[in-house]
Formats: C-alpha cells, sequence, structure tokens
C-alpha cells in the first residue's frame, strides 16, 4: 500500500469526506523501504570491501613489481578498510533510531542519502587512487597508444556509470522517501 492508497470514507453528518488508511499496512510499506535501502547499502559495502580485499591480496600473491605490487595493495587495503569504516558509521547512527514509523523513515531516508554520498564521492576514494597507481604502473612499462586507450576509458566508463546509477537510481529514491516522510509528518 503506498501513502496515496487511503480509503475515503463519508462523514454521515456533514457530507464531508475524511480519509483514514491502515496504520499497519502504513508501518509495514515503512520498514519494507527501510530495510530495502538498508540492504542495498550493506551490498555496495560488502561488494567494494571484497573487490579491495581479493585485488589487495592478488597483488601481493601474483604481482612481479616490488613498488607497484606493495603501492596498489596498500591503495585497496587502504579502500577496504575505508568502506568498512563507513560502514560502522553508519550501523552505529542507525542502531540510535527506534522502530516507530517516523524513525524508520528517518533511517530510510538515512541509508538514501548514505548511498547517494557513497555514489557522489566514488571517484575520489576509489577511482582516483586506482587510476593513478594503475597509470603508474603502465607508466613504467611503456604501453601501446591502444592501451592507455583502453585503460584510461575503461576509468570514465567507470565514473559515468556511476553518475548515471546516483542520477537515476538513488537521487529519484532519496527524493521519494524525503516526500513519504514530509507527508507522514504533516
Amino acid at each position: 500500500m503506498d501513502f496515496e492508497d487511503l480509503q475515503k470514507v463519508w462523514n454521515q453528518e456533514n457530507n464531508q469526506p475524511m480519509y483514514v488508511f491502515d496504520q499497519e499496512a502504513l508501518n509495514r510499506m515503512v520498514a519494507r523501504r527501510a530495510r530495502s535501502v538498508s540492504r542495498l547499502a550493506a551490498i555496495n559495502e560488502w561488494g567494494m570491501i571484497t573487490v579491495a580485499l581479493i585485488t589487495c591480496v592478488l597483488l601481493i600473491l601474483t604481482g612481479s613489481d616490488g613498488a607497484y605490487r606493495i603501492l596498489a595493495a596498500v591503495v585497496m587495503l587502504g579502500t577496504g578498510v575505508y568502506v568498512w569504516w563507513q560502514r560502522q558509521q553508519r550501523l552505529s547512527r542507525q542502531r540510535t533510531l527506534g522502530k516507530a514509523v517516523a524513525q524508520e523513515i528517518d533511517q530510510a531516508v538515512a541509508n538514501a542519502q548514505y548511498l547517494v554520498r557513497f555514489a557522489r564521492t566514488f571517484s575520489y576514494w576509489f577511482l582516483l587512487p586506482t587510476a593513478a597507481v594503475t597509470l603508474f604502473r603502465m607508466s613504467r612499462k611503456n604501453p601501446d597508444l591502444w592501451q592507455w586507450g583502453l585503460i584510461i576509458g575503461c576509468f570514465i566508463l567507470s565514473y559515468a556509470l556511476v553518475q548515471l546509477e546516483l542520477r537515476w537510481k538513488h537521487l529519484p529514491r532519496l527524493r521519494r522517501l524525503e516526500e513519504l516522510r514530509s507527508k507522514i509528518m504533516s
């Protein structure tokens, strides 16, 4: 049930419309949306942590260039630690909220804002460090022009995809949750 799906009941005394809604259905809808946003945040976090740690281990085990291997492994480990730390911050803020409808919707909005911030800052805490280490490595190996283009193109594509996800998924979800919160609170 969406908030707009109110049942119209006519007041027999003055023939004016009154609106009532199913409080339990509203509670379930808000809780479902809060869980959905929280689950998406957890998937993003664990995905980035896993990628960073696997890449770090693979760099240490299979890398041949000592300076690059160590630098890249430290950058990837740092990325994984940063995402884990952000996750801990998000979860500690989430634990302070209760289970009332207002607090559930506040939690959903906070998690949606977190996902927006996660996507907006992705290029700073992941893409730029990874690109810097990769381009450093490439500059030492003297690759062909097409290899430079391919690697730089992959970084540009990654940035564009994250921006599209931000614009088409995270920002609209945040707006919908904020609208729902304003309707509930008014």
